[in-house]
């Protein structure tokens, strides 16, 4: 159930090339969380393109030239859903995704810089209501396995003493 929030140079990509970016991030989010990529589940995978006007990004103090492109990508999932290798694994399609609708994105120095926070327990809501993760599992398909891997996770992350 990601909320993704991209930021890119106003101009930078066309409408085709933005919608390309964002179904691609959605969905290789979706998959390192392991929730299914079903059409319900896509509906609550939502990310913001950010265009950014020229001017309004500094790099050193300085003004970035709009020529001189970069990309910034927060990725927000719930706690539990991604372990430190998914986390890897995010940033890397990120990476790759970003490159392969610019592929003119020069690599002189990183040009993407990818946040991956998680959404302490409790504190996501849908509507009107808090969903915890536990909760949303069953709600979005996911395997017993791992349901059970983000229950250990969480409690691990809790402090919490398994007997």
């Amino acid at each position: 159930m990601p909320l993704v929030d991209l930021f890119v140079q106003e101009g930078r990509l066309d409408a085709g090339a933005e919608k390309r970016l964002g179904a691609e991030i959605s969905r290789a989010v979706l998959g390192h969380e392991q929730i299914p990529d079903t059409a319900a589940n896509q509906s609550i995978a939502w990310v913001y393109i950010h265009r950014q006007p020229a001017g309004t990004l500094l790099v050193g103090g300085e003004v970035a030239d709009h020529a001189d492109p970069h990309y910034r990508v927060i990725v927000r999932c719930q706690q539990g859903y991604l372990d430190d290798e998914h986390k890897q694994a995010v940033a890397a399609d990120v990476a790759r995704i970003i490159r392969d609708v610019d592929p003119e994105l020069p690599t002189d120095v990183p040009r993407i810089f990818c946040m991956i926070e998680e959404g302490i327990d409790g504190t996501w809501a849908l509507e009107n209501s808090i969903v915890r993760a536990v909760e949303t599992v069953d709600l979005l398909g996911v395997t017993d396995e791992r349901i059970r891997s983000a229950a250990r996770r969480l409690a691990a992350e809790s402090g919490a003493v398994s007997v």
